[in-house]
């Protein structure tokens, strides 16, 4: 803002470029809070950006580019940067949503007085998240292409579906989506491959392994999606395919 012309024409080129061009969403999302804080208004953005580090609010601003991705990741797109992580813990504590079981005809008035107001939409429209009251997968899984393929061998399949696909997905962001969730992409066919198949492979707290393999032909209206799992345990299967659907639909447009 105050820097000379020649600056500000060079920052917008590259504010303009994280935009458009980038396609690491941490930094394209960063570059549109930017965008959107300078439509605001000069005096707003520098109300923000030079405001006291003593206002716990705005502490987001700050604390992820100073810390590792593991320690704010398992808390994105959460409101912990406003209430800290003790407090937002107690406020959700009695709010776990099942991703198999959850029943969007429960009664809202049973509900009423237990959670704030500001916090409502979740329910409408809940985050990505690793765990569920039935399935909680680690991010330490060490899976390689070799040892994927002779698990899968000696596997029976658990679940087989064929899911309704109304567009192409980018392979970068379905990868990238995935690993938020602590599912490791093991292999991926080329883009524009006639055949496309992704290799998946993900592990929970009980060490209980779930592979997949999601096929889509060329022209198909269907993707085909296999799960296998080392222990027979139907809850956290039907829990682990509840949360790929869910970044399927996210990431590519899916409908079920």
């Amino acid at each position: 803002i105050a820097r000379p012309a020649e600056c500000q024409d060079t920052l917008g080129r590259l504010l303009y470029y994280c935009i458009e061009e980038e396609k690491d969403m941490a930094v394209r999302d960063r570059a549109l809070f930017y965008y959107r804080l300078l439509q605001a208004g000069v005096e707003e953005t520098k109300g923000i950006l030079c405001s006291p580090t003593s206002d716990r609010s705005l502490r987001l601003l700050e604390e992820q580019t100073e810390s590792s991705i593991n320690e704010w990741v398992p808390d994105f797109n959460s409101l912990v940067p406003i209430y800290g992580k003790e407090q937002w813990a107690a406020m959700t504590a009695s709010r776990v949503v099942d991703l198999h079981y959850a029943d969007s005809s429960t009664d809202d008035s049973k509900r009423e007085g237990k959670v704030p107001l500001m916090l409502e939409k979740k329910e409408k429209d809940p985050v990505i998240n690793a765990s569920s009251s039935s399935l909680t997968l680690i991010s330490s899984l060490c899976l390689t292409a070799e040892q994927f393929e002779r698990t899968w061998l000696n596997l029976a399949v658990g679940c087989q579906q064929s899911i309704p696909c109304q567009e192409s997905m980018q392979p970068e962001t379905l990868q990238a989506a995935l690993q938020m969730v602590h599912i490791q992409t093991i292999a991926m066919s080329k883009p524009g491959s006639e055949s496309w198949k992704v290799y998946l492979g993900a592990q929970d707290d009980t060490d209980c392994l779930f592979l997949t393999e999601l096929l889509l032909e060329t022209g198909s209206a269907e993707m085909q999606m296999l799960v296998k799992q080392t222990e027979n345990k139907l809850e956290a299967l039907q829990a682990f395919v509840s949360l790929l659907k869910t970044v399927l639909e996210t990431v590519a447009g899916l409908t079920y």
